[in-house]
């Protein structure tokens, strides 16, 4: 069965792997000595909220469109489909876990030193690591789904070249055969 992801989908897919991949890397909380800042900064949390909400998205959509394009897929585009659809799931969680972490910021602080204060801010740097984790996470599985695509791909090509080029007529059924004298 020849079933085909446009290239363009395949080109979408690996752009959003480096998008995921950078928004993990560029998602910083901790300053260059290795602390949260005092006080915790709550605006560039809100807006890792946002670029992870809109990663999800755009994950969202990009899924559906590979998903609807496809009607009963071959193996290697199933295992496709399954690394999208965990990418899927570790995208979305992220902007739950950064919007957490960002709530954390905003309560009322605590006594320095009480283990209260210290409880919540592990509880925010624990909730930016695992959002930071999740995009990771998404990135690995769309690179492995362009991978499974790119490998369906490079299977359909041989496949062709193997088979070699269909005869002329072969889409014609043969006709009558002449009657011997």
């Amino acid at each position: 069965m020849h079933v085909s992801v446009p290239a363009s989908v395949l080109d979408e897919l690996e752009q959003l792997a480096v998008s995921l991949r950078r928004a993990c890397d560029e998602h910083e909380l901790l300053d260059a000595s290795g602390k949260v800042p005092s006080p915790a900064p709550t605006m560039k949390m809100l807006q890792h909220v946002a670029t992870a909400q809109n990663l999800s998205r755009i994950t969202m959509q990009l899924v559906t469109e590979f998903m609807t394009q496809l009607d009963n897929p071959p193996q290697l585009l199933v295992k496709a489909q399954s690394h999208l659809l965990a990418a899927v799931a570790h995208a979305c969680n992220a902007p739950a876990l950064y919007a957490r972490a960002a709530q954390t910021t905003a309560l009322p602080a605590a006594t320095a030193g009480e283990l209260e204060a210290e409880q919540r801010k592990f509880r925010m740097i624990f909730d930016h690591a695992e959002a930071r984790s999740e995009l990771q996470l998404a990135s690995e599985a769309v690179r492995d789904a362009t991978r499974e695509v790119k490998r369906h791909h490079d299977t359909e090509r041989f496949l062709a070249r193997v088979r070699g080029p269909a005869p002329a007529n072969a889409a014609s059924p043969p006709g009558p055969k002449p009657k011997a004298r």
